[in-house]
Formats: structure tokens, C-alpha cells, sequence
């Protein structure tokens, strides 16, 4: 498998997602790393949904992801992680050698984190997890959509 982005966001499989990072990347396989995701058929299938045919969709515990377990049907294309934070978007580039990047798109508002950008809130312990991320040569950045500009360098 050849993982083209790594994404952090909330929101997991939205619009965002469908309509600019598909096209943007290439990709007609995604991933969904996540817990909570992978044991609930019905925010399976409200998810699946989202995704236009001829998208292959898979989703997955993160023990299975880093294990090779929950890899789905990736093509030639490669493809596109989603995840829902930095802790577990760390565990996964951690786990497996084939992260280079790691996009965050929009992680949601919380007691003790700021406000970085317009759509992310980071607290302390997210910061150091990108420190400790771009110190293991990860390129992160921030944009919700690809024409977006980096601002997570002024953090």
C-alpha cells in the first residue's frame, strides 16, 4: 500500500474530503482509522455514502491499520488516511513506515486548546506531537482544501 495523505480531521469522510482532496490526490481508496468508526455499522454506512462510486472505502481499528490488517483494497492510485486526531495520527506514523505526510484539516474546539487557524484547535500535548512528528522528517501542514496556504508554520 502506498499511503498518498495522511488527514487529520474530526469530521472524518465529508465534503471537503470527497469534493477537493480525491480529485487533488488521485486516490480512489480510503481509509478510516478509527475506533469508534470501525464498530458502529450505522456511522459505517452514513460515511459510505459520502463517497462517490468507483471510491473504494474501508474502515478500521488503528491496531488493525499498523498491524497491515485493515489496509482495504488500496489501488495503484494509492491512498487517502483519514483519522480523527494528532494522538492517533501519531500512533499510525509511528506504527507504519510508509506516512511521509500528514495533513491536519480540521480538528474541533476543546477545553484547553486554541484556536491556530480558522478550523484548528490545538492544546499543548497536539503541539509537541507535531514537534515530535516533523523531528521523524513528517512533513505536516495545515488546509482544510488543497488551494488553502500553510499556517501551521506560525505555531
Amino acid at each position: 500500500m502506498r499511503v498518498t495523505l495522511l488527514r487529520v480531521d474530526s469530521r472524518l469522510i465529508h465534503g471537503q474530503v470527497v469534493e477537493a482532496w480525491l480529485p487533488y490526490t488521485g486516490v480512489r481508496s480510503i481509509v478510516v482509522v478509527d475506533d469508534l468508526t470501525a464498530g458502529n455499522p450505522v456511522l459505517r454506512e452514513v460515511m459510505s455514502l459520502a463517497v462517490p462510486t468507483g471510491v473504494e472505502v474501508s474502515f478500521t481499528t488503528v491496531r488493525e491499520f499498523i498491524s497491515g490488517r485493515g489496509d482495504g483494497k488500496p489501488g495503484k492510485e494509492g491512498v487517502l488516511i483519514l483519522c480523527r486526531d494528532l494522538k492517533i495520527a501519531e500512533k499510525l506514523v509511528m506504527g507504519r513506515k510508509d506516512i511521509r505526510n500528514v495533513n491536519l484539516g480540521n480538528i474541533q474546539s476543546a477545553p484547553g486548546k486554541r484556536m491556530v487557524g480558522p478550523t484548528i484547535f490545538l492544546d499543548d500535548e497536539d503541539l509537541k506531537i507535531i514537534d515530535r512528528l516533523r523531528k521523524r522528517g513528517i512533513q505536516v501542514e495545515a488546509r482544510a482544501v488543497p488551494s488553502d496556504t500553510d499556517f501551521i508554520e506560525n505555531v
